[in-house]
């Protein structure tokens, strides 16, 4: 979503309008009757850019909650921003970064933003290029276990779900399980169409 540019009146603007009224606010006006599903939409896209302009550009100052966060990261970081004996920069000190500017990525900033405005704030090359990195980066670094309701099991590390225990022994034992999810997925598909129509 592209950021609206907006004058410094306007910022302050903003700031003192999304100070008094947020998303909830928005959608309890909805519920009420005080407004239609495609204003509660519009509302809610205008609080949106309105609040990521205020974090991006900041007001009057020019340092938004954003350019703050950032420049506090590149503080930091850069301190620590060393190299081992063989030329690598330690991995506690890459993840512990990764894990600090993935709260950008939760904000919907772009990764090459993020990059720029680090090298402003006198980040290394290398530091910089691994925040723009980092912000499209999982929010999980540990290998995860799960299970589905069918009882098959995964493993998650970072971008890879591995399949640990299969359930499925038979072929009488795969029919039954596809003909539960057929009767799931029509369940979903009836619900949701009812949702829809509260909705219209």
């Amino acid at each position: 979503m592209p950021i609206a540019a907006y004058s410094p009146a306007e910022l302050e603007k903003a700031k003192d309008i999304l100070s008094r009224t947020g998303p909830r606010e928005i959608h309890d006006q909805y519920l009420v009757g005080n407004m239609t599903s495609g204003d509660r939409r519009a509302a809610l896209t205008a609080w949106s850019q309105a609040k990521r302009a205020l974090d991006t550009q900041g007001g009057p100052t020019g340092v938004g909650e954003v350019d703050a966060y950032i420049k506090g990261v590149v503080e930091q970081y850069q301190k620590i921003w060393g190299v081992d004996a063989r030329g690598r920069t330690g991995v506690d000190v890459v993840q512990a970064l990764m894990l600090a500017v993935q709260v950008l990525g939760a904000l919907d900033i772009p990764g090459d933003l993020v990059e720029r405005k680090a090298l402003q704030y006198g980040a290394s090359p290398g530091l910089a290029y691994l925040m723009n990195w980092a912000v499209w980066i999982p929010d999980f670094l540990n290998k995860v276990e799960t299970e589905d309701e069918d009882g098959f099991k995964y493993r998650e590390e970072w971008w890879t779900k591995q399949v640990t225990y299969i359930p499925i022994k038979t072929l009488e034992q795969a029919k039954e399980m596809m003909l539960r999810d057929i009767e799931r997925i029509d369940r979903e598909a009836k619900n949701f169409g009812r949702i829809l129509k509260k909705q219209i």
